[in-house]
């Protein structure tokens, strides 16, 4: 599997953040093609109990890097994309990762 990682880190205004993404963004997102998983993750804290500037990490998971690729170019992607600066523009990362299982000694 290949994923698109959106790693956000804390928005100025929370709750204006989690509005915008859940009623605007994410319809958008979830119209890619070729897209088999969407998960999102809330960072809930640390090891160490610190604070973190981390927020919210969303994963969009592909088949393969190919199939990941021309999804990307949809005009449905193409318009996901331009809306990312509506209410991320300086706080989001976004990169591709290729999952690899290991198994887990007992």
């Amino acid at each position: 599997m290949v994923k698109l990682l959106a790693l956000y880190r804390k928005p100025p205004d929370p709750k204006t953040f989690e509005e915008y993404y859940f009623k605007q963004h994410k319809p958008l997102a979830e119209k890619i093609p070729y897209l088999k998983a969407y998960k999102l993750y809330r960072v809930i804290g640390t090891p160490k109990g610190s604070t973190t500037d981390f927020y919210f990490l969303a994963e969009l998971e592909f088949e393969n890097r190919e199939v990941m690729l021309k999804a990307l170019r949809s005009p449905e992607s193409l318009t996901a994309a331009k809306d990312v600066p509506q209410f991320a523009r300086d706080i989001v990362s976004i990169f591709f990762v290729e999952e690899t299982e290991t198994p887990v000694s007992a």
